[in-house]
């Protein structure tokens, strides 16, 4: 019997102009999740993640405390989505057609710690 998972995410923003915006539940689920983890310190440059077989979602999760600017790119080459520095994101993934990605880092990260989680 295979894995399977649910991730969801709920929030609320609040004191806007039009009062609180309440956000999801957004829920991704997998039939068959891979509950995967890589661990990186990212270099200077292109650092390629390889995605595991099957897995439908990525949680990339930055040292809360790096300031080196990072550029998620599908390939070493395009110009890519500047990301948060510190923190994470959430990408839903095809699983067939994903077999990788790019963190590109202004600098080297040095002594933080990037986490994949793959499901």
């Amino acid at each position: 019997m295979a894995a399977s998972s649910t991730v969801s995410i709920t929030g609320t923003v609040t004191d806007l102009p039009t009062g609180d915006k309440a956000i999801g539940p957004i829920t991704c689920t997998s039939a068959a999740a891979v509950a995967s983890e890589t661990q990186l310190v990212l270099a200077s440059g292109a650092n390629t993640i390889t995605v595991p077989a099957a897995a439908t979602l990525a949680i990339i999760v930055f040292d809360a405390t790096s300031n080196v600017n990072k550029t998620l790119k599908g390939v070493t080459g395009d110009t890519g989505i500047l990301v948060a520095k510190a923190g994470c994101f959430m990408l839903q993934l095809d699983a067939a057609a994903v077999a990788s990605f790019v963190i590109t880092a202004a600098s080297a990260d040095t002594a933080k710690t990037t986490t994949v989680i793959f499901i």
